[in-house]
């Protein structure tokens, strides 16, 4: 039989021993390699770099040499005026020297100077003058010889003006002036001004208030503090100086020991050059010191902490204790942001159109009517939400994770709604409730929560310990009434004066004195006031109030 055969054909041995993977040492080459090639290109960019710089540095010499050629072929044509390269000055030597005893040049002398300093001008208002003349500084002859302006007849009043002020004539001519201008004695200056008829546009006048400013800083704490209020009088006067002049008095208050808010100097600064922590404003701040920007930054959150739980308080009452807790941790706070119902968007109370003038970049829109606001803060890894009505509660949201609201969009205050500030997956929810989880103070509960939690502190030290309930058994004894009832007969003896009852009015006490309103009045319930059972004074007014008090429970009616 004939059968077919089949022949199966392998490869070589060195085939199936090819492995498929580069070995460690060619890895290691290419990596090598590309090291190489990534320093090179940096080391290139560098060079690059300082190579540009260079050239850009040695055109401006050359640019210079050029202007200076040009202005020395110009003075040849003119016999007595000079050239120096080296001080980069004109010397126009006897042309423009006056007689003695005189006040006119001589007629030879005008003419040279009306044909020659057109000349200059002109050199001076091309391309290559533009880009190198900074400024002509005409100086140098009444200084060093101001006495010979004076001859033996009786001679105008600026003459002895000028001979009384040399120093006006020299390279600081204001410097002089400083100590009597700090102290408001202006009189001489004026005296000066109307002789040499300096006008209110003259550079001198503006050198004056920079070099008060510059005076000012070098004084000591006390002196330099009270002299703020002159100079940013000044500095608001002058736009001109007013960048340069506020840098100088910002970064010298920011030594000042302690740097104690100036509500004034916070508010020159913001309005001049905006929010000091918004990307958008950060060329306007770029020239003042880290250290005074954050100064300015921290009393600008300040006054909005203190804004918020106040002017913006549902019902314009004050809850001082939510604002005095969150002004310890100003330091702490990164950005701020506003979520604004609609009372306070559009209202156009003075205050509150100044106020939104100052959020300006901060501020977001609420759905939601009447009173209601809210307060956006981050901390590190925190997002922590206030709300300006009183019942409301503490949200806190995981900065690092997607947030689940967006601010650029309409915000929300119903529960779990699309953009809500008010959701389920928060990270804490707290009430402002005191007694709540075995804390007397929820103030002491924030504190802990936050330190534990985030390694948030407060940024101002408290005199106060943290005190907590110790042992279950303990919060389970009844607690005995008889002092708070001793102090409520006591007070009967006491004239009280408070405003008669009012839902508005039961809102701001509670708000005064830290409780907790709880209406149950919807559903056939009691209205609950809970809080400090032991303060015989509010004990008293409730009770004025027709409140009844429940040991353990707070006070209903």
């Amino acid at each position: 039989m004939f059968g077919t055969q089949i022949v199966v054909r392998r490869g070589g041995r060195d085939e199936a021993e090819k492995p498929f993977w580069i070995s460690f040492a060619d890895l290691m080459t290419a990596l090598m390699v590309l090291f190489l090639v990534v320093m090179g290109v940096a080391l290139l960019a560098v060079t690059k770099n300082v190579t540009e710089k260079e050239k850009r540095e040695e055109q401006h010499r050359k640019d210079i040499e050029l202007i200076l050629d040009r202005f020395q072929a110009t003075a040849k044509r003119y016999n007595g005026i000079k050239i120096d390269r080296d001080r980069h000055v004109i010397d126009f030597g006897d042309r423009a020297r006056f007689a003695f005893g005189k006040s006119n040049l001589a007629p030879e002398q005008e003419a040279v100077l009306r044909q020659f300093v057109p000349e200059i001008l002109t050199l001076a208002n091309g391309d290559l003058g533009k880009r190198i003349l900074k400024r002509v500084v005409v100086e140098g002859y009444l200084h060093d010889r101001n006495r010979e302006i004076r001859d033996s007849r009786p001679g105008p009043a600026w003459v002895d003006t000028a001979i009384e002020n040399r120093q006006l004539f020299n390279e600081a001519p204001c410097t002089p002036y400083v100590s009597q201008l700090l102290r408001g004695d202006e009189s001489h200056i004026d005296r000066i001004c109307e002789q040499l008829q300096i006008g209110k546009e003259s550079w001198f006048l503006r050198q004056l208030v920079l070099t008060q400013v510059e005076g000012a800083t070098k004084l000591g704490d006390d002196e330099f503090v009270s002299l703020l209020p002159r100079l940013l009088g000044l500095l608001a006067r002058n736009e001109v100086l007013r960048d340069r002049g506020t840098i100088l008095v910002l970064d010298r208050y920011a030594r000042v020991s302690g740097s104690p808010l100036h509500p004034r100097l916070r508010d020159h600064a913001v309005t001049w050059w905006g929010n000091p922590w918004l990307p958008s404003n950060a060329t306007r701040w770029g020239g003042v010191a880290p250290a005074a920007r954050t100064m300015v930054s921290d009393w600008l959150k300040l006054e909005f902490i203190e804004t918020f739980f106040t002017k913006l308080a549902e019902d314009g009452l004050a809850d001082r204790r939510r604002m005095e807790f969150w002004k310890r941790y100003v330091k702490s706070i990164d950005d701020i942001e506003f979520a604004l119902g609609s009372t306070a968007r559009n209202s156009r109370e003075p205050d509150l159109v100044a106020l939104r003038k100052k959020m300006k970049g901060l501020t977001r829109e609420l759905d939601a009517s009447g009173a209601n606001n809210a307060f956006i803060m981050t901390m590190g890894k925190l997002v922590a939400v206030e709300f300006s009505g009183l019942g409301n509660a503490f949200y806190g949201y995981d900065a690092s994770r997607s947030l689940p609201f967006n601010t650029s969009q309409t915000l929300k205050l119903g529960k779990d709604e699309r953009n809500s500030l008010k959701r389920s997956n928060r990270m804490l929810w707290l009430k402002h409730g005191d007694g709540i989880h075995g804390w007397n103070r929820w103030e002491d509960m924030f504190e802990a929560t936050l330190r534990e939690s985030f390694q948030i502190v407060p940024s101002v030290d408290t005199s106060r310990a943290s005190v907590r309930t110790q042992a279950a058994n303990e919060r389970a004894k009844p607690t005995s009434f008889t002092p708070q009832r001793e102090n409520a007969r006591s007070s009967q003896n006491r004239t009280q004066t408070h405003e008669s009852y009012s839902h508005v009015a039961l809102k701001r006490f509670a708000a005064t004195h830290g409780l907790q309103i709880d209406d149950r009045t919807a559903v056939g319930g009691n209205l609950w006031v809970r809080g400090d059972e032991d303060d015989g004074h509010i004990g008293q007014v409730l009770a004025d109030w027709g409140f009844h008090a429940k040991p353990g429970k707070g006070w209903w009616k």
